[in-house]
């Protein structure tokens, strides 16, 4: 009979050699400021749906819909793990729909080209050994950390192609 607070850290502990070190931590942070204050000694195989659903409905007030969205999932593969470990017969997480996200491309403030152009005229300005990597991002919608683990022999000039094969977290 494993509580979820214990089974959580076994978890955690057996899947580290497999996640990146930002998808762990990020992991952790879940288990020990959401999952565990809610869901603590309470034994796996009596978690049901509408405990599940109870949590959900508790963060909806202060968490953004995707947040609760990804705590579902790490509860979920937790408790899918547990399954096939043979600490829990059912993932009573499978039956709780995810929050509906009503996010669409509206949502979003993309730079138009006057204002790219604009954005690299003064960045010429200010920062000129900027503006090449400014130009990707703009070109490619890379994220931060990937831009920053560009190295050269990423880029193939010839193709016009870059591959992404790292990304840089927390320096």
């Amino acid at each position: 009979n494993a509580g979820f607070k214990d089974f959580a850290a076994h978890w955690l502990s057996q899947k580290e050699h497999e996640m990146k070190p930002s998808t762990y931590k990020a992991y952790e942070s879940v288990l020990r400021i959401n999952l565990v204050p809610f869901f603590g000694d309470q034994e796996l195989r009596t978690i049901g749906a509408k405990q599940v659903q109870n949590y959900k409905a508790l963060r909806s007030g202060t968490l953004h819909p995707k947040t609760i969205n990804n705590h579902l999932g790490v509860l979920s593969s937790i408790l899918e793990d547990a399954i096939e470990w043979h600490f829990a017969d059912r993932n009573p997480v499978r039956s709780v729909k995810k929050c509906q996200l009503d996010t669409t491309t509206d949502d979003y403030n993309y730079l138009n080209d006057e204002e790219t152009q604009r954005f690299l005229e003064v960045a010429e300005t200010y920062k000129p050994q900027w503006v090449p990597l400014y130009g990707v991002a703009l070109n490619t919608g890379l994220r931060q950390g990937e831009l920053a683990g560009l190295k050269w022999q990423d880029i193939d000039f010839n193709k016009r192609q870059i591959t992404v094969n790292r990304s840089i977290t927390n320096g």
